[in-house]
């Protein structure tokens, strides 16, 4: 409900004083909510899964020092927008990473792959994938809302509905037996992705003659 009503109350901003500020408080309302049902989630299903924990973090952090290169970092730079806009578009970017960080969590860690689950986690993709989209479009300075960022939106809420409606919605918060889990293959790629982030930055950054972000760089090799 704050998701669509932060859209709803981004789209009409431009006719009403405020309606920015409600809606990104609204937002912002909607995502603590859902990383609290989340967390919860995750705590019900498996707690004490440290394996699917801490390779969730790895993959979360190569991530993060993507999105904060690319996303972030040039909203802070961005002298073109508002103070209160720049704070807000970097705040989404590192509330989106979180959300993803918990995502990859649960998709990792044991349960069963019900219907609401796979409906569910689409959804989640699906909004981080138009998001990172439009946070793209806007620093370009090409952002359209008739462009394809707001029908990712659209889909996800679509999905996220679908998902409440299945009745494997009830199984989803049921605890699991936690089990050995073997390096699978997918695994294995996420992994090595994530710890190959930082070379990659640097490589991007450096092909595309842009300031190298030593400090994110040298931060995120250490966590990883």
């Amino acid at each position: 409900v704050g998701f669509v009503a932060g859209t709803l109350g981004s789209s009409v901003a431009v006719t009403r004083a405020g309606g920015s500020l409600a809606a990104a408080a609204l937002t912002l309302v909607a995502y603590l909510i859902v990383i609290t049902g989340y967390a919860l989630l995750i705590r019900t299903r498996s707690r004490g899964d440290r394996a699917s924990l801490m390779d969730a973090t790895v993959i979360a952090t190569g991530l993060a020092m993507l999105a904060w290169v690319f996303l972030a970092s040039p909203y802070s730079i961005d002298a073109s927008l508002p103070p209160v806009e720049r704070v807000l578009s970097m705040l989404y970017v590192a509330l989106d990473v979180l959300v993803l960080a918990l995502v990859i969590r649960l998709m990792i860690g044991a349960g069963h792959r019900t219907r609401a689950y796979r409906l569910m986690t689409a959804g989640w993709l699906a909004l981080g994938a138009a998001d990172a989209g439009r946070a793209l479009l806007v620093l370009q300075g090409t952002y359209d809302p008739s462009r394809s960022a707001e029908g990712g939106w659209l889909v996800a809420y679509a999905l996220w509905g679908a998902a409440v409606l299945h009745p494997s919605t009830a199984t989803l918060t049921d605890q699991v037996q936690l089990a050995r889990t073997g390096l699978t293959r997918a695994r294995l790629v996420c992994l090595a992705g994530a710890s190959l982030m930082a070379p990659a930055i640097l490589g991007l950054q450096a092909v595309r003659d842009q300031r190298i972000d030593i400090p994110v760089i040298v931060a995120g090799s250490a966590v990883l």
